[in-house]
């Protein structure tokens, strides 16, 4: 990985987007870089001033549209100066071609690039990474099956400097984060 870069999760909720880009910071840290996460999660929570409320409840669901708002606005400021973040990692599902287009006009205004890591579990394989405490129940089937079939398919994979898809957890875990 290369300074200057957005790193885009994409993936269902629940999949591990967020343990991820902890270990991401942790990487950029220990080799002294800034890095920033933005979360929707987080955006949606601190907006509605609850830093318990679950990702799943209605209210989170509500302020979306004012969380990638900030989010995009919080990415903007971070990569460009004065501030500049060595590594930027946007924890969401990503699920719009609009949402990734405008994080990738954000990137190109502002001379970044980005990495884009996608989870590609199998519902199956989901439900375990589920059962070992390390997501929860509130994925469904349904959502699982709207990122297989409408989300990943319109990546445009040529837009991103590198594109990782993660076929399972154990991959996830696994995986070296270089800079």
């Amino acid at each position: 990985m290369k300074l200057k870069t957005i790193v885009l999760l994409v993936a269902p909720s629940c999949s591990g987007k967020s343990r991820f880009a902890k270990k991401i910071k942790e990487a950029a840290e220990s080799e002294f870089l800034s890095c920033a996460i933005l979360s929707s999660d987080e955006i949606r929570r601190e907006l509605l001033c609850d830093s318990g409320m679950h990702k799943m409840h209605a209210k989170m669901m509500s302020v979306s549209n004012e969380a990638f708002t900030l989010l995009n606005q919080r990415l903007d400021y971070h990569t460009r100066y004065p501030i500049n973040t060595d590594v930027v990692v946007v924890d969401t599902t990503g699920p719009s071609e609009e949402f990734r287009n405008s994080i990738l006009a954000i990137a190109d205004k502002n001379h970044y690039k980005i990495v884009l890591y996608g989870f590609d579990f199998t519902f199956s394989v989901l439900e375990k990474f589920i059962e070992s405490g390390q997501g929860d129940r509130f994925v469904s089937s349904k959502h699982h099956k709207k990122f297989r079939e409408e989300v990943l398919p319109k990546l445009n994979r040529k837009a991103y400097s590198e594109v990782k898809i993660f076929k399972s957890p154990e991959e996830v875990d696994k995986y070296q984060i270089e800079f």
